[in-house]
């Protein structure tokens, strides 16, 4: 069963000085940048985003397109995450359908939007540095490849695997990025 923190003052953040809003807003990016390993939801983002990235690469649209399709598409998913969470701790629980159910679903699943910061920040980056559609999203698609490598080697140096374990570890992250870029030559 999935634990779920929905304690309310932990919700609503307390009033505070231009500073400290700064440096709460850097911290909760900082966060969001480098998701927790062990949320599956993350890694899921990561891996969607890419795979969004790699869809959206042959179609050259504008900026705004790019990104609001991916932003919707990503939203359907965390919508659908939450749900499938909320509908599984009812189902196990025998519990009615709530409004708490539901916002603890949504509140589970938000990691799916956590993971894909990362390829998104850097996709908005390299639009905001001058560069292309295409080329921003390639940039974002190996944001996410490279993320998943390193959070596969981060997983193997946590779990002290031995050099061999470590780069069967980072093969792994290699292979799963290899198939979001198999996706995107069989779109092309």
């Amino acid at each position: 069963m999935v634990a779920v923190n929905v304690d309310p003052q932990e919700q609503s953040p307390p009033a505070a000085s231009g500073r400290s809003v700064w440096r709460r807003l850097g911290a909760v990016v900082i966060r969001s940048v480098s998701p927790k390993v062990g949320e599956i939801g993350s890694i899921y983002g990561l891996i969607l985003v890419g795979s969004l990235m790699a869809a959206e690469s042959y179609k050259h649209e504008s900026h705004l397109d790019v990104l609001l399709s991916i932003m919707l598409t990503l939203v359907i998913y965390w919508l659908a995450h939450a749900y499938s969470l909320a509908l599984g701790l009812r189902i196990e629980s025998s519990a009615s359908l709530s409004l708490r159910s539901l916002w603890e679903g949504l509140l589970g699943s938000a990691s799916v939007i956590q993971g894909a910061l990362t390829p998104l920040i850097a996709l908005l980056v390299a639009w905001a540095a001058g560069a292309s559609s295409q080329l921003a999203i390639d940039l974002a698609l190996w944001s996410a490849i490279a993320t998943l490598v390193a959070l596969e080697l981060l997983a193997g140096v946590r779990a002290k695997e031995r050099p061999l374990e470590l780069v069967l570890s980072c093969c792994v992250g290699v292979g799963m990025g290899a198939a979001v870029l198999a996706l995107k030559a069989l779109l092309h």
